[in-house]
């Protein structure tokens, strides 16, 4: 079943732009995406989130997107914890 949920944009279209499962884009606005996305689909952004905001994850980025993946960690735990 798909669900909604409400992203940090940044962290999200580097995922989708890795061809990874991001689900579908809904909408967006300013800093922030909509998304419909399975269960799996999900949980394959949060891994992926958790992977990026590690301190031992991957260095090299390009600026704001570790902070971006800790933020959404936090928001798909604080949506996911809600239904």
């Amino acid at each position: 079943m798909k669900q909604l949920y409400k992203l940090p944009a940044k962290f999200w279209n580097d995922h989708a732009e890795r061809g990874l499962p991001a689900g579908e884009l809904s909408s967006e606005s300013g800093n922030l995406v909509w998304i419909v996305a399975t269960e799996d689909e999900i949980k394959e952004i949060l891994s992926d989130a958790k992977f990026y905001s590690d301190p031992w994850g991957p260095d090299d980025l390009p600026p704001g997107l570790k902070a971006s993946a800790a933020r959404t960690v936090k928001a798909i735990e604080r949506q996911t914890r809600e239904k």
